[in-house]
């Protein structure tokens, strides 16, 4: 399947054929991988160097099989080919030409050029032996292209011929296949999964397909060789199949669809670039996006529920190592870390949302963050328990167990005795969804242990007088809940008040205030008519229900600091803060990045993390707007990282954990 001679004319009507194998030429007595061979965009023998030509007679000596082989041999080698088929009109020999092509696709299929070039090769060779069209399935074009490949006319043809509408896979290859259709990296590098969420957001758009006008104008198919030394026009029974690249409406929407099924899959892509072995595990699958996600989470999802399950040992809740529950995602962070990076909680609170599992303290629903050194308890909930963290009921059942964990440490533990009742007393508080009801229990738990060592009624004992008569009142509003105060009740105050430092003997003066006001406040009946200006009974009740949520929200605030933990020391060499660099510098340390907007992740990367508050302030010493500060700094990050640097954590705006060590080593540099 070779051309040997010293004369071959090409097609073209001037010199030899690209693949002629002239005898006369040199050739090197050894080729070394590395020697320069000649090859061009365009290879041809002649042009070879006489290593090149070595290493093409090796090659063909060898069974044209050596994976590595130069991509521009595998197309001269190619170029003969064609020629006999189309050029020559050998069509005898198509059976093995084919078979020839066929094989080399299964050595050489991943070199893009050859691919498409061999693609044309079958499809025109099957028109000449008079076979019908195939199917044809979607694939990720690997170079530019003029015009629609000829087996994606001819299969959109037939279908036309059919009458029937395109599905998703007729879709994705017609647009695919026009030469103004580009894959970015996510189509590229997750084409399978790109194909599938396309589907989907076609089917959305057209449940029965996408109806097309029959056009008038009918397939010329025209091979162009490979080598661009011939075309050949190929008659025959396609002819009349109706030609869809003369329609061009409805490409706009399908490239509109296909660009948003790629931004669908870039975080998922990001993963997969990182760390392309992930496929198929858990943390891949929950960044897919939602068509996709459920179904490739099950079986993953599944093996890792039971890992989990067997944690909670047939109970409610459980209280885990932070570092143990970590592990069993497979998920590492810095053995020194305090806490573990919010990037990475983020991972782990993504995989139990999905595998239907929460935990205690969850920052996500008003609790602390979570501290290396303090278990962590977790329970088995749909989608892991979401709550309102800032609904009413809620938080005052939450200040209600945060007060009554208080009191149960004031001798500086709380015993078996006492956290029995108080989750009793938290299960009893009505009002909550099941979600609240079940993530307030995991919250007690979680207290508990925060509550050990004394560490929360020291920093009690430290607040303000008002601070500490505002949790009183708290506490006294909690145990009337439900119109009385038992004497267990009673016993809890009077020992509340000694930790607050409170007289005692005023508990019940309190609880006699608190009733009274209750009463009053909640009394229904006849009214009298009201004073022009005044405020009715209903106007009342409001006013006081804002009250107490305003005091609840207060509390609240007050008792998470109580129950924080110490917060971390900062390292240092000096007394003194880091120093900034001036904004002028920033663009020379972040390349493509302006001073304002540099300085502004200089900030964020020198405190590892700025809450909001403290992220706007400094945005707008910068005059940036804080929110499109994040996206400009993260499209910057895009072009240099194909990932974004900065990330919203709760109250937070961080440093992705994987990319701060790259930008202060460049910013050494």
């Amino acid at each position: 399947m070779i051309y040997v001679g010293e004369s071959l004319p090409n097609p073209r009507g001037w010199g030899d054929d690209n693949a002629l194998i002239n005898p006369s030429l040199t050739i090197a007595r050894k080729y070394q991988p590395g020697d320069d061979i000649g090859v061009f965009h365009s290879p041809e023998y002649a042009h070879l160097t006489s290593a090149g030509r070595r290493a093409y007679i090796d090659w063909l000596a060898e069974g044209r099989s050596d994976p590595k082989a130069e991509s521009g041999l595998v197309l001269l080698f190619f170029y003969g080919l064609e020629r006999r088929l189309f050029h020559e009109r050998e069509v005898s020999e198509a059976p093995v030409l084919v078979a020839e092509v066929e094989r080399l696709l299964t050595i050489y299929g991943a070199q893009g050029p050859f691919r498409n070039h061999a693609a044309n090769f079958l499809a025109a060779a099957a028109l000449l032996v008079g076979k019908a069209p195939g199917r044809v399935e979607p694939a990720p074009a690997t170079e530019w292209l003029t015009e629609i490949p000829l087996a994606t006319l001819l299969h959109l043809g037939a279908v036309l011929a059919e009458g029937r509408p395109l599905d998703a896979d007729d879709a994705l290859l017609w647009v695919l296949g026009t030469p103004e259709a580009r894959l970015r990296t996510p189509g590229q590098r997750c084409f399978p999964e790109l194909r599938q969420v396309f589907a989907a957001r076609f089917g959305g758009r057209h449940p029965k397909g996408l109806a097309l006008r029959t056009p008038k104008r009918r397939i010329t198919a025209t091979y162009r060789a490979a080598s661009g030394s011939f075309t050949a026009v190929i008659p025959g029974a396609h002819e009349n199949l109706p030609d869809i690249s003369g329609i061009s409406a409805p490409l706009g929407e399908l490239r509109d669809l296909l660009e948003a099924s790629q931004t669908d899959l870039e975080a998922y892509s990001r993963l997969l670039g990182r760390r392309p072995e992930a496929r198929g595990s858990l943390e891949a699958a929950v960044l897919l996006p939602a068509p996709l996600r459920e179904a490739a989470t099950a079986k993953a999802a599944e093996e890792t529920r039971k890992v989990l399950l067997p944690l909670l040992e047939g109970r409610a809740l459980t209280t885990i190592a932070p570092r143990a529950l970590f592990s069993a995602f497979g998920i590492t962070f810095d053995e020194g870390a305090k806490r573990p990076p919010a990037t990475v909680l983020a991972q782990l609170t993504q995989r139990l949302d999905v595998l239907g599992f929460g935990f205690e303290p969850d920052r996500r629903y008003g609790s602390e963050a979570v501290a290396v050194a303090a278990d962590m308890v977790l329970f088995e909930a749909p989608e892991g328990a979401p709550v309102d963290p800032e609904r009413p009921a809620f938080m005052h059942a939450k200040v209600t167990v945060e007060v009554a964990i208080l009191a149960a440490a004031a001798d500086g533990d709380v015993s078996d005795q006492e956290f029995d009742a108080v989750i009793r007393n938290a299960r009893a508080i009505s009002g909550l969804s099941p979600a609240e009801a079940l993530r307030l229990e995991a919250f007690t738990w979680s207290l508990r242990i925060r509550a050990k060592g004394g560490d929360a009624l020291r920093r009690l004992a430290g607040l303000p007088l008002e601070a500490r008569q505002a949790i009183a009142r708290s506490a006294i509003a909690a145990v009337l809940s439900d119109g009385q105060a038992s004497r267990i009740e009673v016993a809890f105050l009077e020992r509340l008040y000694r930790t607050l430092g409170l007289p005692p003997e005023t508990v019940h003066s309190a609880l006699h205030q608190g009733t009274s006001t209750d009463v009053r406040a909640s009394r229904t009946g006849v009214h009298a008519p009201a004073a022009p200006g005044t405020r009715q009974g209903v106007a009342l009740d409001a006013e006081r229900l804002a009250r107490i949520r305003q005091e609840t929200t207060q509390v609240s605030s007050l008792l998470s600091g109580i129950f924080a933990d110490e917060p971390e020391p900062v390292a240092a060499t000096d007394d003194e803060a880091p120093v900034l660099a001036p904004p002028a510098e920033m663009a020379a340390r972040f390349s493509g990045l302006d001073s304002a907007h540099g300085a502004l992740l200089e900030t964020v990367l020198v405190a590892s993390e700025l809450t909001i508050v403290e992220f706007e302030t400094r945005a707008k010493e910068l005059r940036l707007f804080p929110e499109g500060a994040i996206e400009t700094i993260n499209d910057w990050a895009f072009d240099h990282y194909e990932e974004p640097v900065l990330e919203a954590d709760g109250d937070l705006v961080i440093v992705v954990e994987h990319l701060r060590a790259q930008l202060l080593l460049e910013e050494e540099k």
